[in-house]
């Protein structure tokens, strides 16, 4: 009984995740230590935050310059927080975490898909 218990703390969604290294995003953005703020994330979800929020931050600049091409007005910080984190999450296949097509389905931006990614063309 204790292995499934492990195997579904593994097993956390990936909107979770996604949420979750967003807010670390958006920490780090206002000046917070990354490592803080990932103290900060309940633990069953911390290791995929941080490994997510490395590989965010690496591209964070490409990402923010990106939403300012898709978004001409800043949406509300939450919002781009988590605009920017799938923008950087999956600027290379490959280095993404996930396939793209699974980061547009699974990131919400305002209660709806965030289709317009798939508008955007990487170089």
């Amino acid at each position: 009984m204790a292995t499934t218990q492990v195997a579904s703390n593994l097993q956390a969604p990936l909107w979770r995740l996604l949420q979750s290294t967003a807010h670390v995003a958006q920490a780090v953005h206002h000046g917070r230590s990354m490592t803080a703020a990932i103290e900060q994330v309940p633990k069953d979800l911390r290791p995929g935050v941080q490994a997510l929020s490395f590989q965010a931050m690496r591209w964070w600049g490409r990402a923010a310059a990106i939403r300012k091409q898709l978004a001409r007005k800043a949406p509300p910080a939450t919002a781009d927080a988590l605009l920017c984190t799938a923008l950087a999450l999956s600027w290379r296949d490959d280095l993404a975490p996930y396939a793209v097509h699974t980061l547009v389905t699974i990131t919400p931006i305002g209660g709806q898909p965030f289709w317009k990614l798939r508008r955007w063309q990487r170089p």
